[in-house]
């Protein structure tokens, strides 16, 4: 009796409320319908022997709240009860133990994590002691294998005096950007040829790869961009996301004829259109100069489990006048600068950027993908004419935000930025620059945006209001400005510093405060392209190729990380220093980096062991910095921020407006049908933050009405795959609609994910 109570519940529930739970394509300017749907994480701790003691990090989930406690197991022993942090040092602890980690959520305690996987800790010893200390860090490294050689470049050794290099100053050959993917988090990695040119040169490239790896090394799947794209920084930017939230992330790219996916099949089988899959894909378009400036352009979206071309779409805009990119006779150097991004333009589903042009005409592209299909969803084209607000403002870069803090996200272009809705939000008129940080930098609870300027009489660095664009200050160097950051990096520093290294004012280095006035002591100090959270404190750490340092309160800086220490490690993208990766990829909030091996045979993974006294959610549930992770290896990469200020003087933290899709979720099999009846399996692979849950099929008319209904007898486990048989009446309706739910217990009846759409087959 109490399964058929429950049973009608349900659905009166969907039957009553099915807007509210149908997969939303669209959502009004005037609200956000729900929370953000974002990645499934685990507890992902990580652990590491230093010292003699055994260090512990874990997740605190942005589904979770603030004031969630953990326990911690020891060989299945309590040891630690009601901890308020997301670290752990277990004295005298040693390797061969096993810890798992336990969430206090609302007086009840939650699962236990899977066992931590414990490394060796180390320090280096080298670094010259000051205010601040060394820290302690841990690896594991994930073998990767290149491609092969072609007969004059090598994807083995970026040695920049290697004889193969035609441009040694452009050396770029080996394992390069990388990204992430699907919440357990696999890699995926973009190689170069040693061959590979920026667009201001001349000259013929190897082909670009893409591979995927577990974080074991085991190599999922390899896409060939063929010799119909070119290799270097700005021809190839990929974008990994769960583009249609089935817990599954994809792969969105530019591809050309010759492109062949992850299962070894031409992009073109997987085309929009006849004129795409009976493309010729044995011809080759690079001309003498090794420039390509005709041909097909495409843009395809790849399975990230399989590496299969899953849609294969005409690359929009087309190069047209190459001409009418920026510059005349350029060789194609304007036309062919592409950037990308994910950002979620209805405040609910994240969608896909892809762009072209900064220089010049600037275009940016919106698709939304529902499993099946790339849908435009709005175009901003400045065109040709120089006096639109829009045209030649774009950087080597991108940054996406909730500019106008009304739940959508913006795209930050260079000097300009572009609404949610394809409209013009505001524009500089600064013009083109390098790098582009977008953050709430001065703890206001808005966005502020820092860049660096290269156009004339533009040049410097200027501090902006995100949704205005109006400058609360713009100082003017007498060249280019190449790199500049904007970070909070220490208690004296009023609290925002940046620095800049290029030809402000006197063509020294500076720090300057967040009123733009450049501080009084002015020391040598290292580089920093980047910032990372590293230490234990809430300011964060300047950061450049294998080194990390602190800003000193005198405004000077020490190195407290090193990682060409005892590490056969290397950066890549030449003269930019960067890292493969950084991301909150494991345990607390503090970030990880990915850098590469010198013979790129692998990559390793390095994880601060630093202990904090601070509880932050997981970096990777906001939004914000999860997109920027998305972007991150476009064109000229640049750090990720978080959508909020983070720093001691902060009062509160809150927990972020999201919800998120189970890993592996349901899919549909031995879907049979006739005119009265359909019968199917549904097969229950998900993992959600709950042990037990409901699945239920509904059936809907093409009004969105409810058909019928079903749902399972008894609750399962959701981390055991489970094969569930429903049958379904059709009641003589064509056109009909399934959705399969999964729903919390039967004692808190809360949905808690749904599948796409299934077309019903008459």
């Amino acid at each position: 009796m109490l399964k058929k109570i429950i049973s009608c519940f349900l659905v009166l529930i969907i039957s009553t409320n099915a807007p509210a739970l149908i997969f939303a394509d669209t959502v009004s300017d005037s609200e956000v319908i729900r929370p953000k749907q974002m990645e499934y994480l685990t507890r992902g701790a990580i652990g590491a022997v230093i010292d003699g003691n055994v260090y512990l990090s874990w997740r605190l989930l942005g589904t979770e709240p603030m004031d969630t406690k953990f326990n911690i197991y020891c060989n299945g022993e309590k040891i630690v009860n009601n901890l308020d942090n997301t670290n752990y040092t277990h004295i005298s602890g040693n390797k061969n133990n096993k810890y798992q980690i336990s969430a206090i959520i609302n007086g009840e305690e939650t699962a236990k994590s899977d066992y931590v996987n414990i490394l060796q800790g180390t320090k280096d010893a080298d670094l010259s002691k000051g205010e601040f200390d060394s820290v302690p860090y841990a690896y594991f490294d994930i073998p990767i294998e290149p491609p092969a050689d072609g007969d004059d470049y090598t994807y083995k050794n970026n040695n920049m005096s290697n004889p193969v290099f035609s441009e040694p100053r452009l050396a770029l050959g080996g394992a390069n950007d990388a990204s992430v993917g699907d919440g357990e988090y696999e890699i995926i990695l973009k190689w170069y040829p040693s061959n590979a040119h920026d667009n201001s040169e001349d000259g013929k490239t190897g082909n670009t790869y893409i591979d995927a790896y577990e974080m074991d090394g085991t190599k999922l799947w390899r896409i060939d961009l063929g010799k119909n794209i070119r290799s270097g920084s700005h021809y190839t930017q990929y974008i990994v996301y769960d583009f249609d939230c089935d817990g599954k992330a994809e792969i969105a790219m530019k591809t050309a004829p010759g492109s062949i996916d992850g299962k070894g099949k031409y992009v073109t089988d997987a085309g929009n259109t006849d004129a795409i899959k009976n493309t010729n894909n044995t011809i080759s378009y690079v001309n003498s100069r090794g420039r390509i400036l005709e041909g097909p352009e495409y843009l395809t979206i790849f399975n990230g489990k399989t590496g299969q071309a899953m849609q294969t779409i005409d690359y929009y805009p087309e190069r047209g006048d190459i001409n009418e990119w920026g510059k005349k006779n350029d060789n194609g150097n304007r036309v062919d600068r592409f950037l990308a991004g994910v950002a979620y333009l209805d405040g609910v589903h994240p969608s896909l950027i892809m762009c072209r042009g900064y220089y010049g005409r600037s275009v940016v592209v919106a698709y939304d993908w529902n499993g099946d299909n790339l849908i435009k969803k709005w175009v901003l084209d400045s065109g040709t004419d120089s006096k639109n607000d829009f045209y030649g403002q774009g950087n080597h870069s991108l940054s996406v935000a909730d500019l106008d803090n009304d739940g959508f996200d913006e795209i930050i272009y260079g000097s300009a930025a572009v609404d949610h809705d394809g409209k013009l939000l505001h524009s500089t008129k600064w013009g083109h620059g390098d790098a582009l940080h977008v953050s709430d930098f001065n703890n206001d609870g808005k966005q502020e945006i820092f860049s660096v300027l290269e156009e004339k009489p533009n040049w410097g660095a200027a501090y902006r209001d995100g949704k205005t664009g109006e400058a609360f200050w713009h100082n003017i160097a007498k060249g280019d400005t190449g790199r500049g950051i904007m970070v909070n990096a220490g208690k004296n520093h009023n609290p925002l510093v940046f620095t800049s290294f290029t030809d402000i004012n006197d063509n020294k280095t500076y720090f300057f405060d967040v009123s733009g006035k450049a501080l009084p002591t002015l020391k040598k100090i290292e580089k920093a392209g980047f910032a990372v959270y590293w230490d234990g404190d809430l300011y964060r750490e300047l950061s450049d190729g294998l080194i990390i340092s602190k800003v000193k309160d005198d405004y000077g800086m020490i190195k407290i990380w090193d990682a060409g220490i005892n590490n056969n490690v290397e950066p890549n993208n030449s003269t930019k220093n960067d890292i493969c990766l950084q991301a909150d990829l494991f345990g607390d909030w503090r970030e990880e980096l990915i850098l590469r091996h010198a013979d790129n045979s692998a990559l390793r993974v390095f994880i601060s062991l630093a202990p904090t006294d601070y509880k932050l959610t997981t970096l990777m549930h906001d939004s914000q910095y999860r997109c920027a992770i998305a972007w991150q290896n476009v064109g000229y990469n640049q750090p990720p921020h978080p959508s909020y200020y983070i720093g001691p003087d902060k009062k509160d933290y809150k927990q972020p407006d999201i919800k998120t899709t189970p890993i592996a979720p349901i899919s549909i099999e031995n879907l049979n049908a006739n005119s009265e009846k359909i019968n199917f399996d549904s097969i229950i692979e998900s993992k959600t933050n709950i042990e037990t849950a409901v699945v239920s099929a509904s059936l809907y008319n093409s009004d969105g009405t409810l058909v019928d209904y079903k749902n399972s007898d008894t609750s399962f486990e959701m981390n055991k795959s489970k094969t569930i048989n429903f049958e379904l009446d059709k009641k003589g309706f064509e056109n009909l609609t399934l959705k399969i739910f999964i729903w919390d217990s039967f004692d808190n009846m809360k949905p808690i994910f749904e599948t796409y759409s299934y077309n019903v087959p008459l």
